[in-house]
């Protein structure tokens, strides 16, 4: 065992699920606190608090929310990382916070805020420019540096083709695991078909593959992202997003499909296959995000990966 992944068990298997087989990773937005009472933690080894970002003095203040998440998952007993970035962050902002000149404040900085609530670990999930725009390898190698001298753990959400232009092996080296981003294949920005790729079977099948031959990372080290919501192809000029929880009022017959008239999503079939696929090579899965579930019975996607978490694979 390699002394990143030695680091990485000694930081997460004491508080494991036990009933798990492999990593499952669940991100919670800060506007989603309503759901912290009706999960089922049992189901999850791991919580993503969403997000934190720095202000234009590079200052993170984490959220009432942001604190909630982070404490009603140590209390289940469940591992919680804090991510920064996401979608909606400020790039200029982040630009300037993770320059050379300012990269080690920032990471400082970060590392206290996380530390201060009592989290676990730090989830990197800055996409496109500040991945592709020059600075990310060397933040990364800078805020591991500061993670791991206060016994944080380090992830990374990741898509395809920013990873594949512009991260190296040895950032990659740095995360424990890495949260692999295998959806929005298809959406308002793009509606050629197949539109089925916006997070299809195939499509995880060949992100597994570019991670563990391309990059040859092992797969105890990837999760799976499963997309617990769905894109409204009907008016291609007006692509709408959806949560299954809509898409199980909507069509509830349609639950085992992954698509009824335009709308494209992952049915529960698709969901247990997935989790099994990446079960098969050692890898965990990742949702986005769970206020989007059904958060209870048959129909929750949750479920569903419990269901073929648990199943021993012969």
């Amino acid at each position: 065992m390699s002394k990143l992944l030695l680091v990485a068990a000694v930081l997460v298997a004491p508080i494991l699920a036990s009933n798990l087989q492999t990593r499952v990773v669940g991100y919670i937005p800060d506007y989603r606190t309503e759901i912290l009472s009706s999960l089922d933690y049992s189901a999850l080894t791991h919580v993503i608090a969403a997000f934190i970002n720095p202000d234009a003095q590079g200052h993170f203040t984490p959220s009432w929310s942001l604190k909630s998440i982070v404490s009603h998952a140590k209390a289940k007993k469940v591992t919680v990382f804090v991510a920064i970035g996401g979608g909606g962050a400020n790039i200029p902002v982040w630009k300037k916070q993770m320059s050379a000149q300012n990269a080690k404040a920032t990471a400082q900085k970060l590392v206290a805020s996380v530390l201060s609530i009592g989290a676990h670990g730090i989830d990197v999930d800055l996409e496109g420019d500040l991945v592709t725009g020059g600075s990310y390898n060397q933040f990364v190698a800078t805020l591991a540096s500061v993670a791991k001298a206060h016994n944080l753990g380090l992830s990374a959400a990741l898509a395809k083709w920013t990873c594949s232009q512009a991260i190296t092996d040895e950032t990659l080296s740095h995360f424990d695991f890495i949260n692999m981003m295998a959806y929005d294949y298809k959406g308002p920005w793009d509606t050629s078909p197949p539109l089925s790729d916006f997070s299809s079977y195939a499509v995880a099948k060949t992100e597994l593959d570019y991670y563990t031959q391309t990059r040859n990372i092992s797969g105890s080290k990837l999760t799976l992202g499963l997309p617990f919501y769905g894109y409204d192809f009907t008016n291609k000029k007006n692509v709408l997003a959806f949560t299954w929880a809509q898409l199980v009022q909507s069509n509830p017959g349609q639950i085992d499909n992954d698509h009824v008239g335009g709308k494209y999503y992952n049915g529960r079939k698709t969901i247990r296959a997935k989790t099994a696929l990446a079960k098969s090579l050692g890898a965990g899965v990742m949702i986005w995000e769970l206020g989007q579930d059904v958060h209870s019975g048959k129909n929750s996607l949750l479920q569903q990966i419990k269901i073929a978490n648990t199943i021993t694979i012969v």
